[in-house]
């Protein structure tokens, strides 16, 4: 178990390490190819818009041929649409590569935990699943020093790492015997329309919407005033730190009070760094603020999963078709969140975009303190 263990949260490391690699490469793109903001936009949302299509069908696709093929496939789309985005210079080349990466991802992350899920005895589940979420977080510091390395020896080689390393854990994964399936009676449609999903998926979508202010508008803003693929992959792997930090104290903290406490102190939070990025543009301020984000945009994320997790044994949904569900929330967050924040900041200006995103904040603390989501993260 311990070697399957350190085998899923490769996996995990590897996939999130290709994602977050883009924020530091971002200002040289944009510098290269002329690109709009909404263009970045929709670059830096393009592997989320992968997992989005495939978030749902990577679960029917586990359920169907099998977590050990979809493991196995979706490293394989990963590996070889890595290569391809190192080697193009062309965006909408870069868009496609990073979506068909993206298909990739929602395989293999998919099957990843859901293996995880069905294997790990129950007593045991929420902490190798947050074994699993640590190794995501040092994918996201992995992947901003990968984005700076690859600004000083070439994409290509850059992202042929990553191609290697999903070339090693498909062969490993090929080797593992197939786990046996759950039996359980609910499918996939049926699980989307069951209510008490509902808050924990909503929960989860949060985050990476509101990430998408620092994949976006936060790298362009300081790549303007000079900073260069280097400090943005600093910055960013030093965010990742903060975020590992952060957490297993909310993972502990929503235990302890249920999911509502955290979640509205973090909201609260994001509200009030929106605000004040929206009254400043000067680098240091503006790093600073990025740099408390990490802590605070992520703060739905964690009690989201706990919740999802579960409603979703208490409803009798398989823990494949669970993970499935939380990849497309994930997903859709990012999909939606980084091309309408980079659309938005077009038409309106990055201070408006902020004030939006910050509103958004204040407006699901106020939907949380109704009765009906109250009793949805409470403890037990």
């Amino acid at each position: 178990m311990r070697r399957f263990q350190l085998l899923v949260a490769a996996v995990v490391l590897v996939d999130t390490t290709f994602f977050a690699v883009l924020s530091p490469l971002l200002p040289g793109y944009a510098a290269s190819l002329g690109l709009s903001k909404s263009a970045v936009g929709l670059l830096a949302g393009a592997f989320a818009a992968g997992v989005l299509v495939a978030a749902l069908p990577s679960g029917l696709l586990a359920s169907r041929l099998g977590l050990r093929t979809s493991l196995v496939l979706g490293l394989g789309l990963t590996a070889v649409n890595s290569v391809l985005f190192g080697l193009t210079n062309q965006w909408g080349l870069l868009v496609l590569t990073r979506f068909v990466a993206g298909v990739g991802s929602a395989c293999s992350w998919t099957a990843a935990i859901g293996w995880l899920a069905r294997t790990a005895p129950p007593e045991r589940r929420g902490e190798l699943i947050g074994f699993a979420m640590s190794a995501a977080v040092a994918g996201a510091f992995l992947g901003p020093a990968l984005g700076a390395a690859a600004a000083w020896v070439g994409t290509g080689p850059a992202f042929a790492t990553i191609a290697a390393a999903c070339a090693l854990l498909g062969a490993r994964a090929a080797t593992l015997p197939e786990p046996r399936a759950e039996a359980r009676s609910v499918t996939m449609i049926a699980a989307l329309g069951i209510p008490s999903l509902r808050v924990p998926l909503g929960l989860i979508l949060l985050a990476p919407l509101l990430f998408a202010v620092l994949n976006v508008l936060v790298p362009l803003a300081l790549g303007a005033q000079g900073w260069g693929a280097g400090g943005l992959g600093a910055l960013y792997a030093a965010a990742a730190v903060l975020e590992a930090f952060a957490h297993p104290l909310l993972g502990r903290w929503a235990d302890r009070r249920g999911a509502l406490a955290p979640t509205t102190a973090g909201l609260l939070g994001s509200g009030a760094i929106l605000g004040a990025l929206a009254m400043t543009d000067s680098p240091a301020p503006v790093a600073g603020l990025a740099l408390a984000a990490s802590i605070t945009f992520g703060a739905t994320f964690v009690p989201g999963m706990s919740l999802l997790t579960r409603a979703a044994d208490a409803a009798g949904v398989d823990g494949v078709l669970a993970i499935a569900l939380a990849n497309f929330a994930w997903a859709l967050g990012h999909a939606v969140g980084s091309p309408f924040c980079g659309w938005l900041a077009d038409v309106a200006g990055d201070t408006v975009t902020y004030l939006g995103f910050a509103a958004l904040c204040l407006g699901v603390v106020a939907a949380l303190r109704s009765p009906r989501p109250v009793d949805a993260t409470r403890p037990g």
